[in-house]
């Protein structure tokens, strides 16, 4: 939309996108489609400025920005962190590890890489990949994580256990709003 003119032109025509972020002149988005009776995404930057597109990665988990930087989780084998140049148009690797669950939730800081997992039998851990470590730190609370954000060095989460049929939370004096440090995990 340009202000002046009041006017509105396209940026980018995607045919189908599951998650996007703009940071500067780069329009990031995830696109999704059906493999082998599976969803799967890639990633893509278009530069607003010349309407390119350049597709990032193929089998991308997750992506955010940190700091106006792109970068992404892949996982075949293990889980890969990357971060992307803009300008130089390449991915460089900022770490590997292993997981042991699925159906990840994602957030990104400067130094790590947090996980959750809604599952039962993981609800009530966070997962803290370091930059530069060799392995992913497990904390776990008392009641089930239901939200999660991740800033800087802390992470903060929305802590209460649910009934068995429902999404209605059970009360208990540890349910609330945890702020965690990631670096040891206390709160």
């Amino acid at each position: 939309y340009d202000l002046e003119k009041e006017t509105y032109a396209p940026v980018a025509e995607i045919p189908r996108i599951e998650r996007w972020a703009v940071t500067g002149d780069y329009l990031i988005y995830r696109d999704q489609r059906e493999e082998n009776d599976e969803w799967v995404s890639s990633l893509f930057v278009h530069n607003m400025r010349d309407g390119t597109t350049k597709q990032v990665c193929p089998y991308v988990q997750e992506f955010g920005i940190v700091n106006g930087q792109l970068r992404y989780v892949t996982y075949s084998d293990c889980a890969r962190l990357y971060q992307y140049d803009y300008e130089e148009g390449s991915s460089s690797l900022l770490g590997e590890f292993t997981l042991a669950f699925e159906d990840v939730n994602y957030n990104f800081t400067p130094d790590a890489l947090v996980m959750t997992n809604h599952k039962r039998e993981s609800g009530h851990e966070l997962w803290v990949y370091t930059i530069g470590s060799d392995e992913v730190a497990v904390y776990s609370f008392p009641r089930k994580i239901q939200e999660m954000v991740a800033y800087d060095q802390y992470a903060y989460a929305v802590v209460y256990d649910t009934r068995t049929s429902g999404s209605d939370a059970v009360y208990n004096v540890e349910n609330g709003i945890y702020r965690i440090n990631l670096s040891d995990g206390s709160y």
